[in-house]
């Protein structure tokens, strides 16, 4: 039931491109019942704690193995002009920070 324990077989999985670990995909948005009737969010685990949000972001991986977004060959959005992540970049960091305490005002 919702919010218990019970038994789940999937079919899903997502298979990491280095590691070659699989998990089990569970849906980000939860499981519909329990959300109709628990009013929470619920995700589905595998008993040895291996399974993974469905989130696109977390499965997409380029082909030098890295998360697409932060791939620096192939452009990744969130890799600054500089070859670094944004948020890590001594010269772009202090660009995001304004950028966000300006959205907090």
């Amino acid at each position: 039931g919702a919010g218990g324990s019970s038994a789940l077989t999937s079919s899903w999985y997502f298979v990491h491109p280095c590691s070659e670990m699989a998990q089990v995909l569970s849906p980000g948005a939860g499981h519909a019942k329990c959300r109709n009737e628990v009013k929470r969010t619920c995700h589905f685990k595998a008993d040895d704690g291996s399974s993974k949000l469905d989130y696109s972001s977390g499965l997409d991986f380029c082909k030098h193995g890295r998360r697409r977004m932060q791939c620096k060959p192939c452009e990744g959005p969130t890799v600054c002009e500089h070859g670094m992540r944004s948020f890590r970049c001594k010269q772009c960091c202090v660009f995001v920070r304004r950028r966000v305490a300006s959205h907090k005002k």
